[in-house]
């Protein structure tokens, strides 16, 4: 890539990413740029340019001085506007694009917009900006004297609930940012369409100065941990060496850091980043989830100072934009955040750390289908940087790579300070029958009191929120499922709905089973809702918070909730995995893990080595201070292996018994998988395209040794109104198998049917 142009006055040629997503139009198209706009194009410029009779916006990502040979010079168009004439990205970050296009068989542009977050690109896409003009975010109002809400609210049906947060939401707020919205009613961007065409709201487009943040995500965060620079162990002391070491010999390497839970994994962090930025370097840290963000952002800002900037999607436009720009103008040296800060514009970072690196919310749900994980470590291969992967329970293949030796181990086997791991204790819940279920099991009971009359504090982990998993009709097996979706519809008690967690439809709790007009209508399974109410009932009067997707809506909650914990105002924390990963409050003695296998009977291959990652790590909150830590595992499987050896935090048994599993199987870390999923509200056109792809690249597969599954329904048939069938390829390469699937997408599928192409997929479901 050529970050400028050649001398003004000679013939200047752009390649220029077009910004509309279309497979027809994934290539760079070539512009001539004036003489009078050469001195503001560069690569990594935004520009407008003709395009089919009209205007486009696009990325400029190469810059020459000869015009393509195909191309006549009088067919060679000229750039008409240079919307933006700063770089928004650097070598790596280009690189790392191109990559992500070919490896997860998306769209250039959809790599490039991964790239900018949408608050900085905004105010680029609109017509003809001001030069200079900030980007803008989309803010939420009511409107002035607008109609009686009732009749649209009763006509949406399953969303009326949704309309109705909305709101009541801008009612107690004013106005708000579109994503604050969606994020505070637990809404989709449709039902505030649907009220915008109705003329209840309006949008207005506003300046990041002229927004109010909602809170500042690099205050407020004295609470929440440590701040002392303790000595480190002599394993800590080699860990740090070993990276620093490997960062001197200015090439690209990769690390895998194990080191069981409260051994001082981030300690050696930041002693890492105190040596590059000191030496004038950059890094990049990344986190699993923004729960993690406060507490990250107070220990590596008070050891590292105001050069630390923050990166995920609980900012506020404003905010996202303020810190984007930050980074980029070098007034930062460390960016900090969950998934999408592996983009964090540097140029060629120095350090990128991923914590817990096994983590899947460290995946991508849309295309494109990036891991970030895996980002991190294309960007250091393209700017010769180090990425240190960090987890006490990494991912079978991250674990397999460093011992078959692509990635550096090194090895953190005991806790700071000489600290015992917690004392685990699994109860059977076989031996309490089919009496009434209960979620809080009497051993466990018994455990809290023991630890709530010691002073000491509480977390309890229950994977799954709302009150019941179902509701069910004991007479005739009716149960209530949404329209939209082959899932069951789950019971949350405030409000009181039956809620789908994946397209959001809801309707009230019913009272007569509308299969038999029995009322036999009764509740199963349990969520953090009902767990809630049986612990008020059970320890009256106890200070308790719940933390979970429900609880968690608006920017700042996570933070809000976390500060009181570690002030030691909440004695009993009761949240979903959000609190199982990274937490250290010194304060916590006990930990219980409500039902341990919510993931363990799903038709997932990973399901083993997500259950033991995920007991794991939340047993790891017990003990981190001068008092010994307990462990309650409440399970209908205490005989299983993912069990069992989490019990024993034995890692290396666990990764032996599942990695023979898998070879056997064929599956990863042996072969890639390659998971294509066709939809359309026609089941039979899903059906079809499916096929159609087998039948049209399978030759192709087989010759390069591949193998596949399917075609095949998806184990949930249907999403959002839309069928879904799938067809999964096993390939020693990704890049060998997305390629002809690209190839075959190009020449055109049904109209109707949405594709989707996941390299590397997470989740099977």
């Amino acid at each position: 890539m050529n970050s400028s142009p050649p001398l003004s006055g000679a013939a200047v040629y752009a390649d220029v990413i077009v910004a509309r997503p279309a497979r027809g139009l994934d290539r760079p198209f070539t512009y001539r740029v004036p003489p009078a706009l050469q001195p503001h194009v560069v690569a990594g410029a935004v520009v407008e340019v003709p395009f089919r009779g009209g205007s486009l916006v696009g990325y400029v990502i190469d810059l020459h001085a000869d015009a393509p040979s195909s191309l006549a010079e009088d067919a060679i168009r000229d750039v008409l506007q240079v919307r933006s004439p700063r770089e928004f990205w650097g070598e790596d970050l280009l690189g790392a694009a191109g990559w992500m296009q070919y490896y997860y068989g998306c769209l250039m542009v959809e790599a490039l917009n991964a790239i900018i977050p949408e608050p900085v690109r905004a105010g680029l896409w609109r017509k003809r900006p001001a030069r200079g003009a900030p980007a803008r975010t989309r803010v939420v109002a009511l409107t002035d004297n607008g109609p009686d809400p009732e009749p649209l609210l009763r006509a949406l049906d399953g969303d009326g609930p949704q309309a109705r947060r909305v709101l009541d939401a801008l009612r107690r707020h004013g106005h708000l940012p579109a994503s604050e919205l969606l994020n505070l009613a637990h809404a989709r961007t449709e039902t505030i369409h649907h009220l915008r065409d109705a003329g209840l709201v309006k949008y207005r487009m506003v300046a990041p100065d002229q927004l109010s943040a909602w809170h500042d995500p690099l205050k407020g965060t004295s609470a929440l941990g440590s701040t002392e620079r303790p000595d480190l162990t002599p394993a800590q002391r080699e860990a740090v060496d070993r990276i620093l070491a490997l960062r001197a010999q200015g090439k690209a390497a990769a690390v895998l850091l194990h080191g069981v839970t409260g051994s001082g994994k981030t300690e050696v962090y930041l002693r890492v980043l105190e040596a590059v930025t000191e030496a004038g370097g950059t890094a990049v840290v990344l986190v699993p989830e923004i729960s993690l963000t406060p507490q990250a952002v107070h220990r590596y800002r008070t050891r590292l100072g105001e050069k630390v900037a923050v990166l995920h999607s609980g900012l506020t436009d404003a905010e996202r934009h303020e810190q984007w720009w930050s980074l980029r103008r070098g007034g930062m040296a460390v960016a900090l955040g969950a998934r999408s800060c592996v983009f964090a514009p540097f140029d060629r970072p120095s350090v990128l750390v991923v914590d817990e690196e096994h983590d899947s919310s460290y995946k991508q749900d849309s295309s494109p289908r990036y891991h970030a994980r895996q980002v991190a470590i294309r960007r250091a291969l393209q700017g010769n940087g180090v990425v240190v992967l960090g987890s006490a329970t990494p991912s079978l293949e991250s674990y397999h790579w460093a011992r078959e030796g692509r990635y550096h181990l090194l090895e953190l086997g005991e806790r700071v300070e000489g600290r015992p791991l917690p004392e685990v204790e699994i109860v059977d819940l076989r031996r309490f029958g089919r009496g009434r279920p209960v979620a809080l099991g009497a051993v466990l009971r018994e455990r809290m009191r023991e630890a709530l009359a010691a002073g000491g504090q509480v977390m309890l982990l229950m994977n799954r929120r709302g009150f019941s998993s179902y509701l069910m009709c004991t007479d005739c097996g009716h149960m209530e499922r949404c329209p939209r979706c082959d899932i069951s519809l789950t019971v949350h008690a405030a409000p009181e709905c039956l809620r789908c967690h994946y397209c959001l439809f809801e309707k009230g709790h019913m009272a007569v089973c509308p299969g038999c007009t029995g009322v036999s209508l009764k509740y199963f399974g349990s969520g953090t809702q009902r767990v809630e109410e049986e612990l008020l009932g059970a320890f009256p009067g106890i200070s308790l918070a719940r933390m979970d997707a429900d609880t968690t809506r608006r920017p700042g909650d996570h933070l809000r909730l976390l500060e009181k914990f570690g002030r030691g105002e909440i004695q009993v924390l009761l949240g979903t995995q959000m609190i199982a990963k990274g937490h250290d409050f010194p304060g916590v003695t006990l930990v219980g893990v409500v039902l341990a296998d919510t993931a363990l009977n799903l038709p997932d291959f990973r399901a083993a080595e997500r259950t033991f990652s995920l007991l794991v790590q939340v047993s790891g909150r017990a003990g981190r201070g001068a008092r010994p830590g307990r462990v309650v595992v409440q399970t209908y499987n205490p005989d299983n292996p993912a069990v069992l050896l989490a019990a024993r935090q034995d890692y290396k048994a666990f990764f032996d018994l599942e990695l023979g599993h898998r070879r056997e199987l064929s599956y990863p870390p042996f072969v890639h998988l390659v998971n294509v999923v066709f939809a359309s509200e026609d089941e039979a056109a899903a059906q079809a395209a499916a096929h159609s792809l087998a039948a049209g690249i399978l030759p192709e597969a087989r010759a390069l040794g591949a193998g596949w599954l399917g075609p095949a329904p998806c184990a949930i048939p249907r999403l959002h109104r839309k069928y879904r069938w799938h067809l999964t390829f096993k390939a020693n390469k990704v890049q060998e198998i997305v390629p002809l699937i690209r190839k075959f997408l190009a020449a055109g599928i049904p109209a109707g049917v949405a594709v989707t192409i996941d390299a590397d997929p997470m989740s099977m479901l």
